[in-house]
């Protein structure tokens, strides 16, 4: 809407610019009264919807990435909240500085309106909550971030539905037997599903192996940890380890054409069940990118 706003008010003062309200080369006064009060008013709406854009804002700082956590952590509450309420204040303050103008002679009080705005905008708005940022909150961030990162917490229990010291219907089964009982054909029956998904690849030390398997061009690479993740595969529940297929910049020659236009992303991903190998010891890729099999 106000982006909207903006582009209404250029085809207006355009429009009373074409039709003799607004002569820039004539001495004296250049825009006539009823086209400036039209422009003042135009300018209060734009003020005050970007008054109202602040205040909705303000519940915009609870998704913040800013902070260690997701939502509205030190920085948001003590340094951007204030500045979002200044900024309210001053937009409203320019809606009735523009409302009086139309009354007035001159554009004094619509160049103070604005310019104060701009300068709010970026020296409170943006620069003053970088600054809190990295000289108060980064030198002892733990203990000032302690109380977001509890509530975090808090907020996803209670999406999960967790609640502390409530265990809910959780069902303990022993599968390792003690020294007093055998490791029977019945035990392993019961632990079928848990042996059948024990992990034969470690994603903190196979990604060489699917960085030789899986990469055939030096132009993309593994990440040095792959992930653990499961899927459904031919009808089972299975472990299994995945990587996206990265692009590797130190691979691709400098130039403005390679970076941009050729080798802009990755490519796809490789994925092998956790549980399960070659005869050659290498990962049975279930999805891959080259030499199919």
């Amino acid at each position: 809407m106000f982006t909207a706003f903006i582009v209404v008010l250029i085809i207006t003062a355009a429009a009373h610019y074409l039709n003799g309200g607004i002569r820039i080369n004539t001495p004296g006064d250049r825009v006539t009264a009823p086209v400036k009060g039209h422009l003042s008013v135009l300018l209060a709406i734009l003020a005050l919807i970007k008054a109202a854009d602040y205040w909705y804002q303000r519940y915009s700082l609870n998704f913040s990435g800013r902070g260690v956590v997701d939502g509205a952590s030190y920085t948001d509450v003590n340094a951007q909240l204030p500045a979002i309420k200044l900024l309210i204040l001053i937009s409203i303050a320019a809606v009735i500085l523009l409302i009086i103008n139309i009354w007035r002679r001159g554009w004094v009080l619509p160049v103070v309106a604005v310019g104060l705005w701009a300068f709010v905008t970026i020296a409170i708005g943006s620069i003053y909550p970088a600054i809190y940022q990295r000289f108060v909150v980064e030198p002892s961030e733990s203990s000032r971030e302690a109380q977001y990162i509890e509530r975090n917490i808090e907020a996803t229990r209670t999406a999960y539905g967790l609640s502390v010291g409530e265990t809910g219907n959780i069902t303990e089964r022993t599968f390792i037997p003690n020294v007093e009982n055998a490791l029977t054909a019945e035990v392993l029956q019961q632990n079928a599903n848990t042996l059948n998904n024990l992990r034969l690849l470690d994603p903190a030390i196979v990604s060489p192996t699917f960085q030789a398997l899986e990469v055939e061009r030096e132009q993309f690479r593994f990440a040095d940890d792959l992930d653990v993740d499961r899927y459904e595969i031919d009808g089972d529940i299975r472990t299994v380890v995945i990587a996206a297929r990265e692009l590797n910049l130190e691979g691709v020659n400098s130039g403005w054409e390679n970076q941009h236009v050729a080798f802009t992303h990755g490519y796809g991903v490789a994925l092998a069940p956790a549980n399960t190998i070659t005869a050659q010891g290498e990962p049975d890729f279930v999805i891959r990118a080259y030499r199919q099999p």
